[in-house]
């Protein structure tokens, strides 16, 4: 606001998990998809042992998925992108978190879980913590994280602004302006 930006609170037409549940199918079927292609390339199959446990269990999920669960993903996608253009006629962006908590620990997040639904999905999964980006990652919208400040103990935090298909430009416009008025971004590491 104090760059001349009018701001307001606003609710989305749909819940976080309308979006986590088909990104993860994409994310499973993806898996499968470059793993039947690489295996193709090399002319043997991809192996559990040359994977993290929770790729191979995408690789895993995605088989219990039909062709008609993989196109239903995919509308749900497409109806997500129309939601969002909707909302876009009123607003230029979409301010959230990146982030919904500071940046995690080290290996809080190691693919070492077997079942890659609960690595996504579970009380302890990756959504609790990344629940804002994947709507981008659905919608194909463009996005970027801008830093916004510091948690208590120096780590970075930022802020995610998301814009109409084709408005990239208006992206690195504010992210430019907000550079502008208040410098790079510093972190403990630099100088």
């Amino acid at each position: 606001q104090r760059l001349g930006h009018h701001v307001e609170r606003a609710t989305l037409p749909f819940s976080t998990h309308e979006v986590l549940l088909p990104v993860m199918k994409g994310v499973a079927t993806g898996t499968a998809l470059f793993f039947d292609q690489l295996a193709l390339q090399r002319g043997r199959p991809v192996t559990p042992d040359e994977v993290e446990p929770v790729v191979w269990s995408a690789y895993q999920t995605a088989a219990r998925f039909s062709a008609s669960d993989y196109l239903a993903a995919v509308n749900t996608f497409h109806r997500l992108g129309r939601q969002m253009a909707q909302f876009h006629e009123r607003f230029e962006l979409l301010l959230t978190p990146t982030l919904a908590e500071p940046p995690a620990l080290l290996g809080r997040f190691a693919m070492h879980n077997p079942d890659f639904i609960d690595y996504r999905l579970g009380p302890s999964g990756l959504w609790r913590y990344s629940p804002f980006c994947p709507l981008a990652n659905a919608t194909g919208a463009p996005s970027m994280s801008i830093p916004a400040g510091q948690s208590s103990t120096g780590l970075p935090i930022g802020a995610m602004l998301s814009a109409l298909h084709g408005q990239d430009a208006l992206l690195l416009r504010v992210a430019a302006q907000w550079e502008a008025a208040h410098g790079p971004a510093r972190f403990p590491f630099q100088g």
